[in-house]
């Protein structure tokens, strides 16, 4: 069991949130103008936003700093438009690109009048090469598994990781670098994730981890890990 000074929680009902008529947007770190001293970005992971958008509407960001971005559609899909490239990210699929420092993105939403919700993921690299700009994942047909959605060629990665499961099965995420943080997140139903308990959307950081063992507590319980 690790100890508590090895992991870091961070609740859903304590994430920053920005919003306006048009969309909402949760912070699980500061993030415009959400700031805390306890919610600073952790390790290489910049910025994880739990994003609901209104239909017609769109978004525009610039990043700070070097990093991957990743797109991924949890309700409905999601448009992006960065440069030249535009296109929409479906739901079983995670879109990764490469935005260099005060570069400018867009997404928005397809649908005139459904809302869609969408997370965006921010991780700091040095390097544009070596990315998989489009992947996707079956959660329907691949029950009580972990399967990836953001893939690099990078040595040091990051990776990602994201499992439907049912309730009791468990299942483990062996950390590749014991030097980098793992983060996981639920999206849906309850987990123990290393003898925690963690609801929908609550997140947990774990630091210096080899093994992470989890067990789904309700039924068709979603979560995400990412190695940072």
């Amino acid at each position: 069991m690790l100890s508590q000074t090895e992991a870091t929680m961070y609740l859903a009902t304590q994430r920053g949130c920005s919003q306006d008529a048009a969309y909402r947007s949760f912070h699980t770190f500061n993030f415009g103008g959400y700031a805390q001293p306890h919610r600073e970005p952790t390790g290489n992971l910049l910025v994880f936003n739990d994003d609901t958008l209104g239909g017609g509407h769109s978004l525009s960001y610039t990043v700070a700093e070097d990093c991957l971005v990743v797109l991924l559609p949890i309700v409905g899909g999601v448009g992006y438009r960065r440069g030249r490239a535009q296109g929409t990210v479906e739901i079983g699929q995670a879109y990764t690109f490469f935005a260099g420092r005060h570069e400018t993105f867009e997404f928005f939403n397809p649908y005139g009048s459904e809302l869609i919700n969408y997370l965006q993921i921010r991780v700091r690299v040095t390097s544009s090469e070596g990315i998989v700009n489009e992947t996707a994942f079956d959660l329907e047909h691949g029950h009580n598994q972990l399967q990836p959605f953001l893939i690099t060629s990078y040595h040091e990665g990051p990776y990602g990781y994201i499992g439907k499961f049912e309730g009791r099965h468990k299942g483990h995420y062996m950390a590749k670098n014991p030097d980098k943080q793992v983060f996981a997140c639920v999206i849906e139903g309850v987990f123990e994730i290393q003898d925690r308990l963690l609801e929908s959307r609550d997140s947990l950081v774990l630091h210096h981890t080899g093994a992470v063992e989890l067990e789904a507590l309700s039924a068709n319980a979603i979560v995400l890990i990412l190695e940072v």
